[in-house]
């Protein structure tokens, strides 16, 4: 196995995926070819997901147009934080400083995308 490509995503992202490679290899008769990690990492992703894919890929675009690197959108996503400070301490990758009303703007996507 080679990495193709490495991208920073939220974990029900990652859920989606391993979900998506299941259902592909069942629907095409093969044995469930996964591996004993991939298999314990689709277990870890089911039960720490707070949010579904669909919600997460939204938030996700979303707090990239506001100029969050990838990791901080996943982590953001990941962690779900209830309060602005509980943002700032997560918004440790970034060079810029974020305004209050930023962080809130951030908080209300999150809110929204993932009830």
């Amino acid at each position: 196995m080679e990495i193709i490509e490495f991208k920073e995503i939220p974990i029900p992202l990652v859920k989606k995926i391993l979900e998506e490679e299941l259902k592909k290899q069942e629907k095409l008769g093969i044995r469930l070819d996964i591996s004993g990690l991939a298999y314990r990492t689709y277990e870890y992703v089911e039960a720490v997901s707070k949010c579904n894919s669909e919600g997460a890929e939204r938030a996700f675009q979303k707090l990239l147009s506001l100029g969050i690197k990838e990791i901080t959108a996943a982590i953001l996503i990941n962690i779900l934080p209830q309060s602005v400070d509980e943002v700032r301490t997560l918004l440790n990758f970034e060079s810029k400083t974020f305004t209050t009303e930023e962080i809130e703007q951030m908080l209300k996507i999150l809110e929204e995308e993932c009830k």
